[in-house]
């Protein structure tokens, strides 16, 4: 039973190694034998054995100048990355109900084809729901607009954009809809439509509504077409790619803020005590190749992959 133990806690410290000098590269100085294993609460024997073993398999070399530390003198990511057990990252988008967010999720779909790190992405409406499965760790990140991304980083401890698309990578634009005929002003007692599991939908809906005193209602964000069209509500912000492409009889308003800008902007958003994940993301998405994957989804050239 001892030895059983002492395996497991082996292969937890090549583990926590392996994410560890998988983000250093050659020059980089190394932590300590006690600051790794005041990190991981493992003792320095499971820890120093653990160095060995990625020494001798060569998959870290590394090279001692005395008081000023130890420093990497090569680190081989592909003997590291056979010392992670599950290495799989999840992620959350949008539901790809708009070809631009087809788009973006080929474009990362693709990114990791030939990679030695698999992804598996989910896709959920509502970034509150998307962020709840980020802070209970069924997600290593999410997708957001930059919007969102902000809001999440200044009120949730511990959270930080992995990495930020340029503008127009998430949405078009956000727009004001309303029924079709019907004035575009919005007046003190209007009803505004707003799904609250949104951040969006919800900083964008008190953005434009703030000089009016407006009744707000809740509804899921599919419902909001046709509450207009049937007159529950009078006015919602919305996706205008969702509009377009769908034809929908509304009228339309044009937005300008900042915020506007900000949200049309895709941002992957993950914890900051998950450098690992935030590295691989780093190396294998090339921006430039997702937005041509997007672009030509949106196109018609290549057919969504996700």
């Amino acid at each position: 039973m001892l030895q059983a133990e002492q395996y497991k806690m082996r292969g937890l410290a090549l583990t926590f190694l392996a994410k560890k000098y998988f983000l250093l590269e050659p020059s980089d100085r190394v932590p300590t034998v006690e600051e790794f294993c005041k990190e991981a609460n493992m003792s320095q024997g499971t820890m120093q054995s653990a160095i060995n073993i990625l020494k001798k398999e060569g998959a870290i070399s590394t090279r001692a100048r005395g008081h000023l530390g130890t420093f990497v003198e090569s680190v081989n990511h592909h003997k590291l990355l056979s010392y992670i057990g599950n290495r799989t990252l999840l992620g959350s988008l949008p539901l790809p109900y708009t070809k631009k967010y087809e788009g973006l999720a080929t474009g990362i779909y693709k990114a990791f084809l030939n990679s030695e790190i698999r992804i598996s992405l989910s896709y959920m409406n509502g970034s509150q729901k998307r962020l709840s499965g980020l802070l209970e760790n069924r997600n290593n990140f999410i997708i957001t607009s930059g919007l969102t991304a902000d809001y999440l980083i200044k009120n949730y401890d511990g959270l930080e954009e992995f990495l930020v698309l340029p503008k127009q990578t998430y949405v078009t634009k956000h727009i004001l809809i309303y029924r079709k005929g019907s004035s575009s002003q919005i007046k003190d007692n209007a009803k505004i439509g707003v799904d609250m599991n949104s951040i969006d939908y919800t900083l964008l809906t008190k953005y434009v509504t703030k000089n009016h005193n407006v009744k707000l209602i809740n509804m899921p964000y599919n419902q909001v077409s046709k509450s207009i069209e049937e007159g529950l509500i009078d006015f919602a912000i919305w996706n205008r790619d969702e509009v377009v492409e769908h034809n929908y009889p509304l009228g339309i308003k044009e937005i300008s803020c900042e915020s506007i800008d900000r949200a049309s902007q895709a941002v992957i958003v993950g914890k900051k005590k998950d450098p690992f994940v935030k590295s691989i993301l780093q190396r294998t998405i090339d921006v430039d190749k997702l937005l041509d994957t997007q672009q030509k989804v949106l196109s018609g050239e290549i057919l969504p992959e996700y």
